[in-house]
Order: C-alpha cells, then structure tokens, then sequence
C-alpha cells in the first residue's frame, strides 16, 4: 500500500481476549473430594475407574436382568464353572487394595507393651 506524501493512513483491528477456565477430572468423582482421596489413598488406578464409569450401565442392565432370570439368587453367577471363576477373580481385583492392606497390617510386627 502507498500513501502519497503529507496523506493520513489510519489503520484500526479488533483485539479478542478471553480467559477460559478448564476444570479437567472424572465427571461425578472430581466433585467429591473425599473419594477422590481415598481411591488415591488405597492405591485404585484411574483407568479402571473411568471403564467402569463408561460400561456401568450396561453392567447394571445385565445385573438387573440376570437378577430376574434368576428369581434374586447371586448363584447365577457361579453356576458354571468358567463364569464363577471369572466373577470370584473380578471380585478379588476388586477388593485386592483393601486385602492388601490388611495383610500388611497382620504381617507387620507389633511393639512389645513393656510391663511397668
């Protein structure tokens, strides 16, 4: 662009700013503190967690529906052999912070109280 001599150019633009606050987390559990401490705290890893919160509906539709096959009774799920050993083993991993730590505790030896 040329401007002839003793001419005024005046340019102008729009300057946009904006600020935008992400808050990243599990979507229910990031809003409760005290889970989120203790699933630290007992050593859960966040993968699982998050495949649980994605397949959890579906989970709970088919517990529903084996419930009522079943009339109530938890032996559905043991009554084969593949599918009991498969259910004891999730259970296990499930419960497998809360075991260990228990046994830690129970291997861990206990100072002698000393007689006064």
């Amino acid at each position: 662009m040329t401007v002839p001599n003793e001419a005024t150019l005046v340019l102008g633009g729009l300057i946009k700013q904006s600020t935008n606050h992400v808050k990243s987390g599990i979507p229910i559990l990031s809003n409760i503190p005290v889970l989120g401490y203790l699933f630290k705290k007992l050593g859960y890893p966040l993968a699982p967690l998050v495949l649980a919160l994605v397949l959890g509906d579906m989970a709970e539709s088919s517990f529903r529906q084996a419930m009522l096959v079943s009339q109530g009774s938890l032996g559905i799920f043991w009554s084969n052999p593949l599918v009991g050993s498969i259910v004891t083993l999730a259970l296990l991993m499930l419960f497998w912070p809360l075991i260990s730590l228990a046994l830690d505790k129970l291997r861990r030896p206990r100072p002698l109280a000393q007689a006064e």
